[in-house]
């Protein structure tokens, strides 16, 4: 017990200072070209409250970066906010949700879950400081089957993007 306690001590080191306090994240789902008030708010608002943004652009990041979200990230990153990426895990497949492709694999949906990870870091670049992994299934699973899958992207964002913070929404 004593060497987990350890190892996991180790790895919150990794993302988080001890000192860190509790900030709000914000889904901020809002198109900024259509309502830039929000989005002013938003990047205006004091960093020791509101910490984290979640940007989506398209129930994701969409196939080409578009100026307003662009804009938006870069303000919102630069306030010193971390901006996660929002992307679609569709429960895994596992109640029937479907691929951008029509497919309900768990393994179609990794493939998705990667591309639309590389996406963000392609069409918005340095200003995404993760991603957040929304409909996660809320059960392990057999043998922890599904939690072991959100650790297979979990661990893909991490080794593609060092330092990159990753949230998982069960819902």
């Amino acid at each position: 017990m004593e060497e987990l306690n350890r190892a996991l001590e180790e790895a919150m080191a990794d993302w988080a200072p001890a000192t860190a306090a509790q900030v709000i994240a914000d889904p901020a789902y809002i198109d900024p070209t259509s309502d830039p008030t929000d989005w002013n708010t938003l990047i205006g608002s004091p960093t020791s409250k509101l910490g984290v943004v979640v940007a989506n652009v398209l129930n994701g990041p969409g196939s080409t970066a578009v100026a307003g979200w662009t804009d938006a990230i870069d303000r919102a990153h630069a306030s010193g906010k971390k901006v996660l990426g929002y992307v679609d895990t569709g429960y895994l497949g596992l109640t029937g949700r479907t691929t951008r492709l029509g497919s309900t694999a768990t393994a179609d949906w990794v493939a998705q879950i990667e591309q639309d990870i590389n996406a963000w870091y392609s069409l918005y670049g340095s200003s995404v400081d993760g991603i957040f992994f929304d409909d996660g299934y809320n059960v392990c699973g057999t043998d922890d089957e599904y939690a072991a899958v959100y650790d297979i992207v979990n661990q893909y964002e991490k080794l593609n993007h060092p330092g990159a913070m990753t949230v998982l929404n069960p819902g």
